[in-house]
Parts: C-alpha cells; structure tokens; sequence
C-alpha cells in the first residue's frame, strides 16, 4: 500500500454542526467528510458504476477528482494511501494538499497500469514508509505521484505550492 507519514500535527475538533459518521469520523449536516481545510463529498457518476469525489475548500473552491472515492484513516495519525482500485484513505487531520497528493497516485496508476501500482508502488513505497518515515516524501514513488498531481492540478494548485512535497 502506497503510504506517508505527514510531519504536522493538527487536530481534529468537533462543533455543534457535526456528528460522529462511521469509525468516528466527522462529518456535517450535509453528509460531507471534514478535513483539516475542507469537506469532501463522494458521488456515483452520472456514467455509473464509478465513485467520484470533490474536495471544497473553505472558500468554497470545488476541487474535481473523478475516479476516486475518499474515505476516513484511522490507523495513523497523517498517514493517508491509495489502493489501485481508486479508494483513497486519509486522516482527517490531513488537507487539500494531501487528498491531491494521493491522488497522484491514482494518476500514477493510471498512467502506468494496475500491475505496476500493485506489484511495483504500493510494496516498495509502504516499506520506505514504515522505516523512512521521516524522510518518506524524497522516495521516488511519492515525487512520482507529486508530478502526477501537479500536471493534472496545475501549477497554482495546492501541491505545486507546497514546502513539504518536494517535486
């Protein structure tokens, strides 16, 4: 399983507006997955048969990721991975940055083929994760995913923008 290990610590707060969902996750009124700067939506494609998600941010920006589904982590505190059927698990404490860094590693598995993500990525970016922790984001299948994200996100996007995610 692709796998990181995030350097920041943020906290997750419940308010009045929110409800405890599935395994203590977080959600509001309206259904929607709360992360550290935005809400997450998942959705059945108009076409069928495929999930889709959109991440809005707290301005209101829509952020389009079609193919994926996002669903809460709770194993590690900042640990998000994708698994090559497009489900991507995120620590809530997790933002915008990271929900577009993995799905980088959707890109990744679409540009290059399934057997590839699953033979190839997955094991050898879970085993850099479990004993490179802290050095996890240099690996090469994370960068991978980084450019992946940033050609689809563009160059203005959260990922292109970011200090922690080298490039």
């Amino acid at each position: 399983m692709a796998s990181i290990i995030f350097r920041f610590q943020v906290p997750i707060r419940g308010g009045p507006d929110m409800r405890p969902a599935y395994s203590g996750a977080y959600t509001n009124a309206a259904g929607q997955l709360l992360y550290r700067d935005g809400v997450v939506e998942n959705w059945a494609s108009q076409s069928g048969g495929r999930m889709d998600a959109t991440f809005i941010d707290r301005k209101g920006n829509r952020i389009e990721l079609p193919g994926v589904n996002i669903s809460p982590l709770w194993t590690q505190h900042n640990a998000g991975f994708t698994m090559a059927t497009g489900n991507i698990y995120l620590d809530p404490a997790n933002g915008l940055v990271d929900v577009e860094h993995e799905y980088g590693h959707y890109l990744d598995q679409q540009a290059n083929g399934t057997l590839y993500y699953i033979f190839k990525v997955m094991p050898l970016s879970f085993i850099n994760a479990t004993f490179h922790g802290d050095t996890h984001q240099f690996y090469w299948t994370e960068i991978a995913a980084d450019r992946q994200a940033i050609q689809f996100f563009e160059p203005n996007s959260a990922i292109a923008k970011s200090s922690y995610y080298p490039h």
